[in-house]
């Protein structure tokens, strides 16, 4: 109902205004809170309207007294003001308190202690701006109707719904819930066309929400994902006891999150001074942080243990299918090997016995899985040096955590420890721990490959023969620019620079700025970011020291990485301008912009402009409703352009993966794929790797960007700038660094 009646009523609301502001003394019932209204300055009618609107319609189909609801509008009303108060203030401090302690963004108290002055509203006043919305929306929609009601001696109104409103709510459909789809205990029917594959029960196509696409032009993709369907997967039903075990124990370290979530410390009952009670406060924070944020994890890990041990020991199957630039899902969302940490560990490969050069393999796997970086020889030579914890690991997992616990990856390092002891007890013995071959840096490896830059080629991995790290190239260069600001710039920078220079810049730290630049995150998500490690590090804080604490340090580093990555991957932002000028020449013309993948795949992006109005405000939320203004097929230019350069990336990984899953399926070997990640069974894995970097080599022999380009210019009939090619990459060298997978 919000959908359907939002811009009637936000219309009614500015045609009020309009007139209230070329008539400043015309009188009205309840037009005394007009001049209320304009504190709320941020969001305008729209966001008055996403306060009072949805506080009517959620408790329409019950009779309330009109001045309860009209006092509780008001509140909500002022304690948006307060928050539009705040983010006039303090944009940084009020992100930041959205996450950690939303309540205290209305706090007066909060407020004060940062310097932001309100008042606090009245009842009359509260009332009045709660009586005049509550006006406007029985003139506009029809819902609700004031009905007069006799409470002992003392007239009243009541907010009740219309006659229209209560068969609407008695014909409303219910809503159903999605079928949860799990892994299989027979083969999922092979996909003959964009119908009929899949679960037995599954109703949906192979590629979801693509008009364009049909049966006949995705021969390659129904056979690569048939053949991942023939797949057996074996469960772990050990490895399921152990995570069960943990679990259940509460053992730390392992998950998440625990299985129990934290209880708040009890009041103190006797007086204590205040950094004591402070204290107090902070932990009964973090208990509702912790049961708030880890409900869903407890569930899905919950969830998924179960699920596990239903299959264990196996076979299962899982079901495939595709999104419309190529990528490959399991259909199922839970207990999949495209999940986290415990259920890649639990499942397995068929695999035939491993040999001693696939023991080398799952002692290089368990070395990666530990956190060690650097050449093959290196992780060889500490898994060697380190076979008794291997084994001593996976003799006796639960007893003996110190020995694997503080791992990266602390499941999949249990599981190549348990193969590592496996083979040798017995070399004979079939192993199918999956050993993981993950593409260092793919997307910026794609671009670099597309626009044929030698430098990011070789900081990507695409050419040479190091394990160069382009995030560790990052976090250097941000520390470079960092210790220059400590030395030469002004008193505050210098106090920002050598708080991140105690902390330092590590690689996982420049990890999630340098991917996410690429695909268009900007400043403040590179700001929040920020916020939430600094603050892990540096321990909980008052919101009132939010600003000198965290915020502003924060968004001097996201400055600082902005300069960097800038200059470190100027050839991708010079890719994401001139894709995205493409898209919005070609949308100007009413057309999507299409191209096709390497493996013959049709793409088709084009975003239609919302026939829905999302509203956000401060504090309530945001809410969508139907814009009577668009008009039905126009795309956006804007919504297509953010997200073009993330499409075509994701489209040529697609298409790589495609490649890859066709090659394996002609020598045989099984294998599980997760977008640029490639998990074989020990016996294949020396195999798996030769073959991904010349699948890596061959793929991008062929120049596709120009080739792109030109085909978009031609199925929109317009002219297009030409790629930003830079030409310094020598495509021979592509695919021979050893370490592009690892």
């Amino acid at each position: 109902m919000v959908r359907e009646h939002g811009d009637r009523v936000c219309a009614a609301l500015e045609l009020l205004l309009a007139k209230w502001g070329a008539r400043p003394q015309m009188a009205g019932p309840h037009y005394c809170a007009l001049p209320l209204l304009l504190h709320l300055e941020r969001g305008g009618a729209e966001a008055v309207i996403t306060v009072a609107l949805p506080m009517v319609i959620d408790g329409i189909s019950r009779p309330r007294d009109h001045r309860a609801l009209a006092i509780a509008i008001g509140k909500a009303f002022e304690e948006e003001t307060r928050g539009t108060a705040l983010a006039q203030e303090r944009e940084g401090t009020l992100r930041l308190m959205k996450r950690r302690c939303p309540k205290r963004i209305t706090d007066l108290k909060t407020l004060a202690s940062m310097a932001i002055e309100r008042n606090r509203w009245t009842a009359a006043d509260r009332f009045e701006i709660g009586a005049l919305l509550i006006d406007l929306i029985v003139g506009a929609t029809g819902l609700i109707e004031l009905v007069a009601v006799q409470r002992g001696r003392r007239a009243g109104l009541d907010v009740r719904p219309t006659a229209e409103a209560l068969a609407r709510l008695k014909a409303w459909p219910m809503r159903q819930q999605p079928t949860k789809r799990l892994p299989m205990l027979e083969p999922p029917r092979p996909w003959q066309g964009m119908e009929g594959g899949g679960h037995r029960t599954n109703h949906r196509p192979l590629v979801a929400q693509a008009p364009h696409l049909a049966g006949e032009q995705l021969v390659l993709q129904i056979g690569v994902v048939n053949q991942l369907q023939r797949q057996r997967i074996g469960v772990d039903a050990g490895m399921v006891e152990l995570q069960r075990q943990a679990w259940d124990h509460g053992i730390e370290g392992l998950f998440p999150v625990q299985r129990e979530p934290l209880m708040p410390p009890p009041r103190p009952t006797e007086r204590v001074g205040a950094e004591a009670f402070r204290a107090w406060q902070q932990q009964v924070l973090d208990a509702k942080r912790d049961q708030q944020e880890g409900r869903a994890l407890r569930l899905r890990i919950e969830r998924s243990l179960k699920t596990l041990n239903t299959l264990a020991p196996g076979p299962c199957w899982f079901a495939y299918e595709l999104d419309w630039r190529g990528r490959i899902y399991t259909a199922n969302r839970e207990a999949t090997h495209q999940g986290p940490d415990w259920e890649k560990a639990a499942l397995q490969l068929e695999g035939p016995e491993a040999g001693a050069t696939g023991f080398e393999w799952m002692l290089r796997a368990a070395a990666g899985h530990w956190g060690i970086r650097g050449t093959w020889g290196e992780r060889l030579q500490w898994a060697k040096d380190n076979l008794d914890l291997l084994t001593g690991a996976a003799e006796a997992p639960l007893e003996r955590l110190e020995l694997w616990r503080d791992a990266k990856d602390p499941w999949q390092f249990l599981q190549q420890c348990r193969g590592i002891r496996s083979w040798l007890l017995n070399p004979a013995k079939p192993i199918g721990c999956p050993i993981r071959l993950d593409q260092h840096a793919s997307g910026m490896a794609i671009i670099a490959a597309l626009c044929r830059d030698g430098r990011l080629a070789a900081a990507t991995r695409l050419t040479g023969d190091k394990p160069v790290d382009l995030y560790q190239l990052v976090a250097d260069a941000v520390t470079d620019q960092l210790r220059e600001d400590h030395a030469t710039g002004p008193l505050h920078i210098r106090r920002h620079a050598a708080q991140w220079l105690e902390l330092g810049i590590t690689r996982s730290l420049a990890k999630v700025p340098t991917m996410t630049s690429v695909y268009g995150a900007g400043f403040w998500s590179c700001a929040d970011f920020l916020a939430l490690e600094l603050e892990a590090q540096i321990g909980p804080l008052q919101p009132n020291q939010f600003e000198a604490r965290l915020v502003a340090p924060s968004q001097h580093l996201a400055r600082v990485f902005g300069a960097v990555l800038k200059d470190q991957l100027a050839t991708c932002y010079a890719m994401r301008d001139w894709l995205q000028g493409i898209s919005r020449t070609v949308v100007a013309t009413g057309q999507p912009v299409r191209w096709t993948t390497p493996m013959g795949m049709p793409v088709e992006l084009g975003r239609e402009l919302e026939r829905r109005a999302k509203v956000s405000t401060t504090v309530s939320g945001s809410r969508r409703w139907a814009a009577t203004r668009a008009t039905p097929g126009e795309l956006s230019a804007r919504a297509t352009a953010r997200g073009i350069t993330a499409n075509l990336i994701h489209s040529f990984d697609g298409a790589f993966c495609q490649r890859v899953v066709c090659t394996a399926g002609e020598q045989g070997i099984q294998l599980l794929t997760n977008h640029d990640c490639f998990a074989v069974a020990p016996a294949h894995a020396e195999v798996m790797h030769r073959m991904l970097h010349l699948e890596l080599g061959g793929l991008f022999r062929t120049s596709w960007l120009p080739r792109a380009a030109r085909e978009i210019a031609s199925r929109a009939g317009v002219a297009v700038a030409p790629p930003p090619m830079a030409g310094s990459l020598r495509v021979s060298g592509i695919g021979q660094n050893p370490y592009a997978f690892s």
